[in-house]
């Protein structure tokens, strides 16, 4: 009984989970596999299927690498001693060599503690052989468990269950489902996604974009539900039209509308970024605040991170960080113009309403 509860605990230390992971790439085929899908693929995508953004990444590969790791040494899982790769491989083919001798120490030491042991026993001498080949094989996963080879793509070290290839119809077949990545079986196996046409006609936005930001908060700040006059405001029939009279402080206003009206900074970008990638031209629209800011990208409008926009003439953090990715000569350029309900239910415009009104934005 004692034999058999040692046994247990070694299966229980070395439970079927240590099998060798396919996502690290510790097989020739497994390497081969990536290989053949992704190396003379123009582009692929990366998602993170257990983030709540799984919108796919577009990715260009130029280059396609492995780096190989194999340590000199293995550690057998029964005692912490190290032992050669070919200390194991001997102990394996021949079973002799120091690792097979320390095994085989081992394994004496617990027989020897059993009552009425018979060392030439013909029974005991089969469970210690069955023994002996079960510690070989953990100390094979053991070994095998520490190398494989680090898929690098342009020289970044990628996740290959991250990895999705195109198989046509703007389709994109998982990497890691290919692989059998355990932890990724519960991730779509098929996403869609259609490249930016990068149609130079689009390159540029009109020369004032018009932006909703009714309701829009900034920083933590928030239109109120009603405003107030302050100062003297001159107030329009339609934004950007003849002004057609003066609102008098204390007057109380409701808000209805509020558009910005953008001149776009124009951007090149220097590196691939997201969905951005080298030499594609873009345009910064109005700011979103804590560095965001809505984007124009041949037509395209989303909005997104800019600390990596380099701006001429300004303090870049992004220079400190050495992380720049986009170069820009200017920062876009807006003015509000808020459409009011005065008391008398007459509904106007007015331009840049944080100068004249109080509640446009507050904490």
């Amino acid at each position: 009984m004692g034999l058999q509860r040692s046994w247990l605990v070694v299966l229980m230390l070395f439970p079927p989970s240590l099998i060798a992971d396919a996502c690290r790439l510790e097989t020739d085929a497994a390497v081969k596999l990536v290989s053949n899908k992704i190396s003379n693929t123009e582009m692929v995508v990366t998602v993170c299927g257990h983030c709540e953004d799984t919108q796919p990444v577009p990715l260009r590969v130029h280059k396609i690498e492995f780096r190989h790791y194999a340590p000199g040494k293995v550690t057998t899982p029964f005692n912490d001693q190290s032992f050669s790769v070919e200390s194991l491989e001997e102990a394996e083919q021949k079973g002799t060599g120091a690792l097979a001798d320390a095994l085989r120490t081992m394994i004496e030491s617990e027989y020897k503690d059993q009552t009425g042991y018979l060392p030439n026993d013909p029974y005991l001498i089969g469970e210690k052989r069955d023994r002996y080949r079960l510690l070989l094989d953990f100390a094979r996963e053991d070994y095998e468990m520490r190398v494989w080879d680090e898929l690098l793509v342009n020289g970044k070290e990628v996740d290959p269950a991250q990895v999705y290839y195109p198989v046509g119809n703007d389709e994109y077949l998982s990497l890691g489902m290919e692989l059998g990545c355990d932890t990724y079986q519960d991730t779509p196996k098929l996403v869609s996604y259609t490249p930016v046409v990068r149609d130079p006609a689009k390159a540029a936005p009109p020369d004032v974009y018009i932006a909703d930001t009714t309701h829009q908060c900034y920083d933590g700040s928030c239109p109120a539900a009603e405003w107030t006059v302050h100062s003297p405001t001159p107030f329009f029939y339609e934004a950007g039209g003849e002004q057609v009279g003066v609102m008098n402080a204390g007057e109380i206003l409701k808000p209805v509308k509020t558009l910005s009206y953008v001149t776009g900074a124009r951007v090149v970008a220097t590196r691939d970024h997201d969905h951005i990638f080298a030499g594609d031209i873009f345009y910064l629209l109005d700011s979103q605040a804590e560095g965001f800011y809505r984007f124009w990208h041949y037509g395209n409008i989303f909005i997104a991170n800019a600390d990596g926009v380099r701006v001429t003439g300004s303090w870049n953090y992004c220079e400190r960080e050495n992380n720049c990715w986009a170069d820009a000569e200017t920062l876009p350029t807006s003015v509000w113009w808020s459409k009011v309900q005065q008391q008398n239910g007459e509904s106007v415009w007015v331009r840049d309403p944080l100068q004249t009104l109080s509640g446009v934005l507050v904490d």
